[in-house]
């Protein structure tokens, strides 16, 4: 029996995969939140929300971005 992982993503991990990914750390991270998500859209985990992170990314000032992260 395989067990049902609950995620919980700051809002910093969140917007990872938008920055700028010719640093190598950056990009490794950025393949590390998709691989997570990817994960949580095919039912293996479980993505967690919480208030707080509805209303800091309200607060983006980059449309696309908060658009992106929703």
């Amino acid at each position: 029996m395989s067990k049902i992982y609950k995620i919980y993503l700051d809002v910093c991990c969140l917007n990872r995969t938008l920055d700028d990914l010719e640093q190598f750390r950056i990009r490794m991270e950025a393949e590390a939140v998709t691989e997570i998500i990817q994960n949580c859209e095919d039912g293996k985990w479980i993505l967690m929300n919480s208030d707080i992170i509805e209303f800091e990314v309200s607060q983006h000032s980059n449309s696309f971005k908060q658009e992106q992260v929703n």
